[in-house]
């Protein structure tokens, strides 16, 4: 079976090379420019993994990490982010939103996948 990825950045350019990247691997890949997009595909889908970003316009990376910990049909999703901030300045954020991971961007191709690789 496929594994299946989300990915959720505002700057389109960030989701086709995270696209690219990650269907080279194998595995199946939907992305998204838009929080609530995301929510309402989640609705219908349940991704192995979802990789967002931090800082977007609609809904911040933290506040869809807290919006999809209370959709029912979602059983448990990691989520990994991948933001510019620095890892200091977010760590204590991410670990309290329940995320599964951080890579700062820019980021080594193969330690992304690396990690996406034990976290699906």
């Amino acid at each position: 079976m496929i594994k299946s990825i989300f990915i959720i950045d505002d700057a389109e350019w960030h989701n086709v090379v995270l696209e690219n990247l990650l269907k080279a691997q194998g595995y199946g890949v939907k992305a998204f420019t838009s929080g609530l997009e995301l929510l309402d595909s989640l609705k219908r889908e349940q991704p192995n993994l979802l990789i967002s970003d931090i800082d977007m316009p609609e809904i911040n990376g933290f506040e869809l990490c807290r919006r999809i910990q209370r959709l029912p049909q979602v059983d448990y999703l990691p989520i990994m982010f991948v933001s510019s901030k620095d890892e200091a300045e977010v760590r204590g954020k991410v670990q309290k939103n329940g995320a599964v991971g951080f890579l700062q961007k820019p980021f080594q191709k193969q330690l992304l996948l690396n990690v996406v690789a034990q976290k699906v």
